[in-house]
């Protein structure tokens, strides 16, 4: 309750009172000389003396002034009630209670009325600050030393004086509840303010620098961690070898390196339903077979080739693979992207082809024909040379039985090449092998 004061406020009873009235009426037009209070919110002491007797006193509370009259509590500070006659002194003075309840300059270095050490348990705080409040005010600011370090939610059960107030729990940054290490050691000091909206303490401490770190893949509010930042930005998290194992790889293990030694490893990607789009596992091989498989009805591509559901990764390969949608991973750089690449297109057929990332292109065959006589012969490439055809070569893979065949490569075009043949007698099957190589 504030206490409310004014100077030279001293006046006379209008009329007498008994020791049981509790509102009276000063002299007409001296209650100004009084403060006005709000019921509940201030008061100020009145102090009642005899005319005749000055050792006849009563020390009273004023809540109300309406003009000349007073709402007053009798009997206050060890006075009794007493009847007073008309024209007995009426005066705001100061008193013992008045002096006491002023805050002193070792009170306020010491903050009496605003700290406190806590008592209770890690996570279920009780303190006690003395106080006349009844409830406690939105605002309210607390130093609490609490003697554990919490380990998870927490509350505190606050006594205001003498009155005992409910369990409110105390909370951080957007009405969470604290998850442990937020009081960081026995002894800390934790600066709580109550918020009447949360109906909760809010944790102002700078003991929140040391936050505890979010849990794999969180992508809430929370604040993040150096740790939580390092491996969300792609740095790696770890480092895990597999050696001659057979194992499905755990799913805590994403964002680090994880390196296959030893002969051979047989490994088996997590359930793409245990992890969020976009987790990523690298692997870098330290000899033998490493064999990467999806599980269950997941798949794994490499490029665009989407039936590719095995990755072997041989010694100083590596490659890092990546949840790109639910149930499809996909293999997003490193040596096993290499034959997917544009670079590197291919086409290991009877007649094929082989491109190189340095614009090299490779063309081989084979042509069966019927060699009778002198002919020329054109071939079609499996695709055209784009600038120019740099060699072709040809060779019969078999003859006819006492004939001499004879084939020279002719005049070469960038989709096709053709061939003479000679055959010296006879008719019958032939076929030839041929190779141009161009870019």
């Amino acid at each position: 309750m504030i206490e409310l004061y004014a100077n030279n406020a001293e006046t006379n009873l209008a009329s007498s009172i008994s020791a049981s009235q509790t509102v009276i009426t000063v002299t007409a037009g001296t209650g100004n000389l009084f403060p006005s209070p709000v019921s509940g919110v201030s008061q100020f002491r009145l102090t009642l003396v005899s005319a005749i007797t000055a050792t006849v006193y009563e020390i009273c509370i004023c809540t109300a002034r309406s003009g000349d009259s007073l709402t007053i509590i009798r009997g206050q500070e060890g006075t009794s009630p007493t009847a007073f006659s008309v024209n007995d002194f009426a005066g705001n003075f100061d008193t013992a209670a008045v002096m006491n309840n002023l805050i002193q300059e070792d009170q306020l270095q010491k903050q009496t009325y605003t700290s406190a050490t806590a008592g209770g348990t890690a996570n279920a705080l009780t303190a006690t600050i003395p106080s006349k409040l009844t409830t406690i005010p939105n605002g309210l600011n607390l130093t609490i030393y609490s003697i554990y370090a919490n380990t998870g939610a927490c509350t505190l059960v606050l006594t205001l004086g003498s009155l005992i107030q409910s369990s409110v729990p105390i909370v951080k940054n957007g009405n969470n509840p604290l998850t442990g290490g937020e009081i960081p050691s026995a002894g800390f000091p934790i600066q709580l303010v109550y918020s009447s909206i949360f109906n909760a303490f809010v944790i102002q401490s700078q003991a929140l620098i040391s936050f505890s770190e979010p849990p794999q893949f969180d992508n809430s509010n929370s604040v993040a961690t150096t740790s939580f930042v390092q491996r969300a930005l792609g740095n790696f998290q770890s480092v895990n070898q597999y050696t001659n194992q057979t194992a499905t790889i755990p799913a805590s293990w994403a964002g680090q390196i994880i390196v296959c030694g030893g002969s051979d490893n047989a490994l088996t990607l997590p359930s793409s339903a245990s992890v969020p789009i976009g987790t990523a596992f690298t692997f870098f091989g330290q000899g033998g077979v490493t064999t990467i498989t999806a599980g269950g009805s997941d798949i794994l591509t490499i490029g665009a080739n989407a039936s590719n559901n095995t990755v072997s990764l041989l010694g100083s390969d590596f490659c890092t693979i990546v949840l790109q949608i639910s149930g499809v991973w996909g293999v997003a750089n490193g040596t096993p992207m290499l034959p997917a690449s544009g670079g590197f297109a291919h086409n290991f057929a009877q007649n094929g082809y082989q491109k190189l990332p340095s614009g090299l292109i490779m063309q081989w065959g084979t042509y069966a024909y019927t060699a009778s006589g002198a002919q020329n012969i054109s071939i079609s490439f499996p695709i055209s040379f784009p600038n120019a055809v740099l060699s072709a070569q040809i060779s019969s893979s078999d003859r006819l039985s006492n004939t001499f065949i004879g084939s020279q490569v002719a005049a070469c075009t960038l989709s096709s090449f053709g061939f003479g043949s000679v055959t010296a007698s006879g008719s019958g099957a032939q076929t030839v092998s041929w190779v141009a190589i161009g870019y």
